[in-house]
């Protein structure tokens, strides 16, 4: 796909990375909203959108036209009608997951209706793994065959968080779980595709986290876990694990001025599920981040680091 139908002009490709995080996807919208009103064109620099997950939501409602306000609201009303009550402990003991894919296959489908994945606009993508051989999958919107799938299938596929939700299928022959098992930042997939197109000295990302949780473990918590127990903690080491491993990665690739993070650190631990703490937490800490980070991001734009 040529690079000049992603937007691209020539000159930088500017790629917006947004990471999975459960409930926590409540801040990259707040912070796109707030940051978007400081700079009202930093969407239309877009050349590619990449999204795990909650992100992989993010940046698909985006790319088929919704705003940064758009997407707050859609978080507003996803949290409490999805993450407002979990199944009881006997039924996640017996195997059901936590939350019900029903739920959240009926929010997409209010929002995104019968929308196809090749309508994004600019290129997409987002990432599952696979359940059968469980390799990473990227679901890319240029792809022939991705373009045809359904958007609320691509987006239960990244969203099947175990233990959460179920896994996802299409037409019982391929499986998916969540993306962020493996690949929670897909920034350094969003390179790879990008270096088809131009050269990575031509390459721009801001990577927007989902919060990096304070460092509060100590050993002595997972000692004596069920495996029941474990199911959370390892769910968020794979994220958090894997989402450092590609920060590192790109800001050798690319250094900290074409790689901009933008992931604070929360002061309390806010669970992928944590409805009520998110909302009273992560809004007025995207619109500080924003404000913040403002020069960073206008030189970021501007491509005089």
């Amino acid at each position: 796909m040529p690079a000049a139908m992603n937007g691209w002009t020539g000159r930088d490709f500017r790629i917006f990375s947004f990471d999975g995080g459960g409930i926590r996807g409540l801040f990259q919208a707040c912070f796109l909203e707030r940051a978007q009103q400081l700079n009202p064109l930093l969407r239309s620099e877009a050349c590619l959108y990449a999204g795990t997950s909650t992100g992989a939501i993010v940046a698909t409602g985006l790319a088929l036209g919704k705003s940064p306000c758009e997407m707050v609201e859609i978080y507003r009303e996803l949290g409490p009608a999805l993450f407002g009550k979990r199944r009881s402990l006997w039924k996640r003991c017996r195997g059901e997951p936590a939350y019900s894919s029903e739920k959240l296959r009926e929010f997409l489908e209010q929002h995104f209706d019968k929308r196809r994945f090749g309508e994004c606009k600019p290129q997409t993508l987002a990432t599952a793994v696979s359940l059968l051989d469980y390799r990473l999958k990227v679901f890319d919107s240029a792809d022939f065959t991705d373009a045809e799938r359904s958007v609320v299938d691509v987006l239960l596929s990244t969203s099947a968080a175990p233990t959460f939700f179920r896994p996802h299928t299409f037409d019982s022959r391929e499986w998916y779980l969540d993306g962020g098992l493996a690949c929670n930042n897909p920034a350094a997939e969003s390179l790879r595709v990008a270096k088809k197109f131009v050269e990575p000295s031509q390459v721009w990302i801001m990577s927007v986290g989902t919060c990096c949780q304070p460092m509060t473990n100590v050993p002595s918590r997972f000692i004596h876990k069920t495996k029941l127990g474990w199911a959370r903690p390892v769910i968020e080491a794979c994220m958090e694990s894997s989402t450092r491993l590609v920060d590192r990665t790109c800001k050798e690739l690319l250094d900290d001025q074409r790689y901009l993070t933008i992931n604070p650190k929360l002061d309390v631990e806010i669970q992928l599920d944590d409805v009520n703490l998110a909302m009273q937490r992560l809004p007025r800490l995207a619109v500080t981040t924003a404000e913040e980070r403002d020069d960073e991001i206008k030189k970021w734009l501007s491509g005089n680091p």
